[in-house]
């Protein structure tokens, strides 16, 4: 699998108030590919002219993350800044004229570049204010998707607060806001912030800026769970482990839910490094003072439960799980299980009321997979029903596609405001991440059919009339499992007789086309 990395640079201003500071916050707009309807500070990925311009300026003995000139970053934040803010940021202070709103609408359409905008404003580059910003840190994407993010963190004194401008096809909005209001919006379920911010704010909130800075510079890119909490909500912990999965994931997320007392879902750690670090993790929360409460299955796959012998050497707690998991794992491995009860009372802490998690049997993708629905957040944890790369096999006979989509349809009712998928980022759009995976599966279903009226003798006709366009053929076998799938379902429909299925799978060779699990 390609990875690739954006190399990037956010920051805001900060302004000294009676009560304290203000920073710059700007909410995504809800179509954004990126942490939509999110709260951030301003900031991009580096521009090749950047690092020109950093050249041109003498930068070039200060390589730091992608080899960039750490003033490319700094440049790259002062031309973020004015693109998304509608502001030029300059040592004459917050410039903003009808000139210069032409200049950013024509720098927005490409038609010129930062130096160009520069040079018609009169604003030579050693008047831009690079080395007032403080530098506030780096964090990297976890190993969600084959997209990383490295990103670095500034910070800039500023005399006062000046008007915000806000690309209207970025933000729906930009205000001043001090670090403890944003944080207490947060705490509401009032304002949704991305993780790397949530962990600056909350350094932000409790220390003066530039002894905050130097926090978060010195403590660096540190392991996920520990010094940087990947949270999503209030007491909701979102963190990959690496794991014996198959692509194009690498990671199984595992879910941590609850304040003083919490549970964990899905360990899936699959290497020694990977499941010693999910532990500390743990063992971290127990230092602070949190009581590991359980261990939730959502389904049988070993990448969802490689772990748990690691987290029960460490706390004597139940492990939960559906009870078709139950009688799966247990032909695996010798452990404790539990059949999981429909609701499970969640102690919170003081910030939040009290709250339950919400056990729902979503059958599909397993006999026993089950989605784990937090009412007060509105996060459901979905295991493999869903994915946040691509979609999910329905590997018969454990899989069935009609249960599957069924399924699907019951998470449509609930109130949502984001699903963790076993693998790959969050969903954000929810609904219409849950629609678009009905659709497709239809969509499926329909060229299915239509490759059976068309004479398609054998499985593997179907295979290569489905998928030809869309996935390579060593990946073909597990594309037949799909079609398998689909076929059953158009026999339990009566669109298919049970002699015709037999006829399609004459020679079906369960060595060449091994079942999902073999994989896993």
């Amino acid at each position: 699998m390609k990875i690739r990395t954006i190399y990037a640079a956010t920051g805001t201003p900060i302004v000294k108030t009676r009560d304290g500071i203000k920073i710059v916050m700007a909410q995504r707009v809800q179509s954004s590919s990126f942490f939509p309807g999110f709260h951030v500070f301003p900031g991009g990925a580096v521009d090749p002219k950047d690092i020109e311009m950093a050249r041109l300026m003498g930068g070039t003995n200060d390589l730091v993350e992608g080899e960039i000139p750490e003033k490319a970053y700094r440049i790259a934040v002062i031309r973020e800044y004015f693109e998304e803010m509608g502001v030029l940021l300059t040592d004459k202070g917050a410039l903003r004229t009808q000139s210069l709103q032409l200049l950013r609408q024509k720098l927005l359409r490409d038609e010129i570049d930062f130096p160009a905008v520069l040079d018609k404003t009169g604003v030579e580059f050693w008047q831009l204010p690079i080395d007032k910003m403080i530098y506030a840190g780096t964090q990297t994407t976890p190993p969600y998707s084959p997209r990383i993010y490295v990103a670095r963190y500034y910070f800039f004194p500023w005399k006062n607060q000046h008007e915000l401008f806000p690309h209207s096809r970025e933000y729906l909005g930009a205000r001043w806001i001090s670090p403890q209001n944003i944080l207490q919006e947060f705490n509401q379920l009032k304002a949704r912030i991305p993780p790397p911010v949530l962990h600056v704010l909350r350094t932000l909130a409790t220390t003066q800026y530039a002894s905050a800075a130097q926090i978060l510079a010195e403590k660096g890119d540190m392991p996920h769970g520990i010094v940087f909490p990947i949270e999503f909500a209030p007491n909701y912990e979102v963190i990959p482990f690496i794991s014996s999965t198959i692509p194009p994931a690498i990671a199984t997320n595992l879910v941590c839910i609850g304040a003083e007392e919490y549970y964990v879902i899905d360990p899936g750690a699959g290497n020694p490094k990977s499941q010693q670090h999910l532990v500390n993790v743990l063992l971290h929360k127990k230092s602070r003072g949190k009581r590991l409460a359980g261990i939730i299955l959502t389904h049988h796959h070993k990448d969802h439960f490689e772990a748990v012998p690691a987290i029960l050497e460490h706390f004597e707690v139940p492990v939960l799980a559906h009870k078709h998991t139950i009688q799966r794992i247990s032909q695996q491995i010798d452990l404790p299980l539990e059949d999981i009860p429909e609701k499970i009372p969640l102690p919170s802490g003081n910030d939040n009321p009290e709250s339950e998690l919400v056990i729902i049997h979503t059958p599909g993708h397993t006999r026993g997979s089950i989605t784990i629905y937090h009412p007060y957040t509105g996060i459901a944890a979905v295991g493999d029903l869903m994915a946040g790369i691509g979609t999910v096999v329905i590997n018969p006979p454990e899989g069935d596609l009609l249960q599957y989509l069924e399924s699907l349809k019951l998470l449509l009712e609930l109130k949502l405001r984001m699903i963790i998928p076993g693998h790959g980022p969050p969903l954000f759009s929810p609904h219409k991440a849950l629609q678009d995976y009905i659709t497709h599966r239809m969509e499926r279903h329909k060229a299915i059919e239509q490759a059976l009226e068309r004479g398609a003798g054998q499985i593997m006709d179907i295979v290569k009339h489905v998928y030809k366009d869309d996935i390579p053929p060593k990946l073909y076998p597990l594309a037949a499992r799909s079609v398998l799938a689909h076929l059953y379902a158009l026999v339990e429909e009566r669109k298919l007789s049970q002699e015709q299925l037999e006829q399609l799978i004459v020679g079906y060779d369960l060595k060449k086309f091994p079942p999902l699990e073999s994989l896993k």
